[in-house]
């Protein structure tokens, strides 16, 4: 149960930085074509403000990509060790029992 709850949490913590991302890339998109339209009316006043304004929201669509992507890896590295317990577990508790069930003699197992 613990390993499913850690990697549900990355999943969504790496969803959340996605969601994020997107809307980091909305808000500079958005805010790029207000100073655009603000370059073409010719008020200087807020032209630097929203273009810094959209540099900062796209920096920040980068960053929470980038920490989703790191987390969805650290998500699937941990998936595959959990697997490989897994399986080590099954070979050395399930299939040993077996094997020497197997290499009993009908006779010798009743």
């Amino acid at each position: 149960m613990e390993a499913g709850e850690r990697r549900a949490l990355l999943i969504v913590r790496a969803l959340t930085c996605f969601y994020t991302a997107v809307a980091g890339f909305v808000a500079s998109t958005l805010v790029s074509l207000l100073g655009a339209v603000l370059v073409y009316r010719q008020a200087t006043l807020g032209i630097t403000f929203s273009f810094a304004l959209a540099g900062v929201a796209g920096v920040i669509g980068v960053l929470a990509m980038i920490t989703g992507a790191v987390m969805l890896a650290r998500e699937t590295t941990y998936s595959f060790r959990i697997l490989k317990e897994e399986r080590r577990y099954i070979t050395e508790h399930v299939s040993s029992p077996a094997m020497k069930l197997a290499d009993t003699p009908p006779s010798a197992r009743n």
